[in-house]
């Protein structure tokens, strides 16, 4: 694979059932092999807005998450 080239494409962060790539990003960070740091397998774009977005999507999906029964949560985990 030629330098640059990285074998994973980020689909962005999926919040609220839909992948989106950040559109204000912070900064950036690289997720590297384990069994060689050198090998660079994806970049990754962040931006702080996304967590809120996110934390807000999850507080407002808990909700109608708390009230299916516990056994139709577990079948669905």
């Amino acid at each position: 694979m030629a330098r640059g080239e990285h074998r994973f494409k980020s689909r962005g962060n999926y919040i609220q059932g839909r992948f989106e790539e950040p559109t204000d990003p912070n900064g950036e960070w690289a997720s590297v092999s384990p069994a060689d740091t050198a090998d660079e397998l994806a970049r990754f774009r962040y931006a702080f807005r996304s967590v809120d977005d996110a934390v807000a999507a999850a507080k407002a999906a808990s909700r109608a998450w708390r009230r299916r029964p516990v056994a139709e949560r577990a079948e669905l985990l």
